[in-house]
């Protein structure tokens, strides 16, 4: 997840019912531009690129242990000046419960998971990842094998190349259970998300993407107009699950975003946490 700090630089976590165990793993942090000495990263978001799906030829699943996917050059992204590269990680057919690690190239086992799955279980989730010195990023499956697809969002490079990061606190963009002229039975569909805290400039919005009442298992992609949907997804879910992926989406020029659901009917929450847009 992308989440503002609060004054005093921390983060809240509300549960809503029982109890439960959390995690955090930080990759990363955005800084305002004049406190950030030397100055940092800037953001290009590429339309959803696939650069890896195991079960292509030539590819096999990924048992236990290391395994290097060259980034830099491919899916949009520049051979060099690349530090990091932010994706839709999915783990799919697994033969038993494991973590995906995703992490920089040629370093060492952190031990952190970046997916958490059962067997048997399609699932996804965004990463932001450093890039190892030969543009390179490694796969760390802990037990069993499963196959794994990397769809490409943007990347990060040197200030000056693309775009700063502004958050948001709490703004749902769309939710398709309310409002006149909405409805869960999305093929696909055109949501405007600039306007009001997204400025008319914005080229990506990051948005925790919740799909719920499915009606079959299926996928939902989201990908910026005009179409047609690349062969991606943003959140797999099952039928009546409810689920979330954070997502990256680049935005169109007229301001919106276009979701396509794949199979069945299901409502689709958005809730905008950020935005990137061009420097003032």
């Amino acid at each position: 997840m992308t989440v503002c700090v609060g004054d005093d630089w921390e983060i809240s976590f509300v549960n809503a019912v029982g109890t439960v165990d959390v995690v955090v793993d930080v990759a990363g942090y955005y800084i305002e531009p004049y406190a950030s000495t030397p100055p940092g990263d800037t953001f290009t978001s590429v339309p959803t690129t696939r650069t890896l799906d195991t079960r292509t030829a030539g590819h096999s699943p990924l048992g236990a242990g290391p395994s290097k996917v060259t980034v830099a050059g491919t899916a949009g992204v520049p051979a060099s000046g690349v530090d990091a590269v932010v994706a839709n990680v999915t783990v799919t057919k697994p033969t038993t419960a494991s973590f995906l690690t995703v992490s920089p190239g040629g370093g060492t086992d952190t031990g952190t998971s970046s997916l958490n799955f059962g067997p048997g279980q399609t699932k996804a989730n965004l990463v932001v990842v450093a890039l190892g010195a030969d543009g390179s990023i490694d796969l760390r499956n802990q037990t069993g094998t499963t196959d794994v697809v990397i769809d490409v969002l943007g990347w990060y490079g040197p200030t000056g190349t693309g775009d700063l990061f502004e958050g948001i606190t709490g703004l749902r963009g769309f939710d398709t259970r309310v409002g006149s002229g909405h409805s869960g039975k999305i093929g696909t569909a055109a949501v405007h998300v600039t306007g009001g805290y997204v400025p008319d400039n914005a080229t990506a919005v990051v948005v925790n993407v919740t799909v719920t009442n499915p009606t079959a298992p299926s996928y939902l992609t989201a990908y910026p107009p005009p179409g047609p949907a690349p062969v991606a997804s943003t959140v797999n879910f099952a039928a009546n699950q409810t689920i979330a992926n954070l997502a990256v989406i680049q935005v169109g020029a007229d301001g919106t975003i276009d979701l396509h659901n794949a199979n069945g009917s299901a409502d689709v929450v958005g809730d905008i946490v950020g935005y990137f847009a061009p420097s003032a």
